[in-house]
């Protein structure tokens, strides 16, 4: 009897994909998800150092390689103390974008949370997730209605910018979701969709702020050769933006998010943008001045890495980097004030010498 690794056993990525589109169209609880990340260096590498706790047996084939995980969860709250996930992922030699990865697998939940998302972490800062915007996912969308495509969602979820809660939705066209989340001053996280052209479903798909994305029907080389793509074009952006600030022997000009409008008023959206970088994860934070200028200083715990944010205008935070910021440590912080205060465009700016005259402007 055929096991798993058989059955996926081929030496070019095409026929690889061909197999798992063929045993997903035979199996309506099986998904082809796809976790997009950030790697300037070699993927391949870095998952063949020694890494505590994972088990991992690489595979070279013609254009891809298969990688075979198991990690040990040892937990006092687990019966006997431990016990062991794993699972095999796929990671395609990179094409359209060289530092854009994707790591694809079958594996159920367990597999995917416990392993492959785990492993993404570990390899932080070598390795960074990037996310994507309600714009950014809209556009994609508008970019396959422009073909001549119908795009659908059949379920979506929003959460907002203030507050704790969210918004569901079932099957919609895509524009409402996006209108709702920005006349709701709320983001879109998740979006199960289907498009489609003369009644023909070319790809059901599921794409998530987070860069994940999954292949749940449809045609596969589709999903590879147009939509994944339009996914990798927007982690590359951000990388080309965020990467030269990591180098030690570089004097970094400052990023900021900038919005569309002056939402940035006074000691309440100070305070806001305070609690979102609180709420970044292995981290700390210094007030230094809260008003009527914000200067705050964040240090990432995942990597050393530093920065301070700065709001003397009314319509963008600033960001300056140290010489040791890392590309993972400055997209976990635009990320987290996208989700918390507000969704903009990352911007390089020119350095300016800051007077205090200039906060009173």
């Amino acid at each position: 009897m055929k096991t798993l690794v058989d059955y996926y056993n081929e030496e070019e990525f095409k026929n690889l994909k061909l197999k798992i589109e063929e045993r997903i169209s035979h199996n309506k609880y099986l998904k082809l998800s796809v976790f997009s990340i950030i790697c300037n260096s070699d993927l391949i590498i870095l998952l063949k150092e020694d890494i505590e706790k994972f088990e991992i047996d690489i595979e070279e084939k013609e254009d891809y390689w298969k990688i075979e995980i198991e990690r040990v969860i040892e937990r006092s709250n687990i019966d006997g103390g431990k016990r062991s996930v794993s699972g095999i992922a796929f990671v395609e030699k990179p094409k359209y974008r060289e530092k854009i990865w994707h790591i694809i697998t079958t594996g159920d939940l367990d597999f995917q949370s416990n392993c492959v998302e785990r492993l993404i972490d570990l390899l932080s800062p070598q390795v960074s997730r990037f996310y994507l915007t309600s714009h950014e996912i809209k556009s994609i969308f508008t970019r396959f209605e422009d073909e001549g495509y119908i795009i659908v969602v059949k379920k979506a979820i929003l959460y907002s910018h203030k507050e704790e809660g969210e918004i569901s939705f079932k099957r919609a066209p895509y524009y409402r979701i996006f209108n709702e989340a920005e006349e709701s001053d709320m983001y879109v996280d998740k979006v199960e969709f289907v498009i489609m052209k003369e009644g023909t479903t070319m790809l059901h798909g599921f794409i998530t702020r987070g860069g994940v994305s999954k292949f749940i029907g449809g045609d596969i080389r589709f999903f590879y050769e147009k939509f994944l793509p339009l996914l990798a074009d927007y982690g590359e952006e951000k990388r080309i933006k965020l990467s030269e600030k990591e180098k030690q022997d570089y004097d970094p000009k400052p990023l900021a998010l900038k919005f569309t409008e002056e939402l940035i008023r006074g000691e309440d959206e100070n305070r806001r943008i305070i609690t979102s970088l609180q709420n970044l994860s292995r981290s700390s934070i210094f007030v230094y001045h809260f008003n009527p200028y914000l200067h705050v200083s964040v240090l990432d715990f995942v990597d050393g890495s530093s920065c301070d944010i700065f709001v003397s205008s009314p319509d963008e935070i600033s960001v300056i980097p140290s010489s040791h910021s890392s590309l993972s440590s400055l997209m976990r912080i635009f990320d987290q004030l996208s989700k918390d205060f507000q969704e903009g465009e990352i911007i390089e700016k020119e350095r300016k010498i800051m007077h205090f005259t200039d906060f009173f402007e």
